[in-house]
């Protein structure tokens, strides 16, 4: 996470399932790990964390181009439901995130 919602009031991870993990700020949490190519247009077999819901989501990337993308959802315990989530490359990166407590 490099940046955090104009006026978002959550900052630590409150939602994860590890009791150990809710303190950890979200600002620099790595979100999705662990894609392997699954051909020149797509990312497969990831994962995705949700501090939202605090739930890990099976994830797979479909490049439409070289500003657009897809990434497909599925949570991990229900596979059937899932989500398509387009992505856009923004013209300037974020600024960093400026919520600490």
């Amino acid at each position: 996470i490099a940046a955090l919602a104009p006026g978002a009031t959550q900052s630590r991870d409150t939602r994860n399932p590890s009791e150990a993990l809710r303190s950890r700020h979200l600002c620099g949490l790595k979100v999705i790990d662990g894609l392997r190519s699954g051909g020149p247009r797509q990312w497969r077999r990831g994962d995705a964390y949700s501090p939202e819901d605090g739930h890990t989501y099976d994830v797979r990337i479909e490049i439409l181009s070289a500003e657009r993308a897809t990434l497909h959802a599925a949570i991990r315990e229900f596979p059937l439901l899932r989500s398509s989530y387009a992505l856009e490359r923004v013209s300037s990166p974020p600024s960093s995130c400026a919520i600490r407590d």
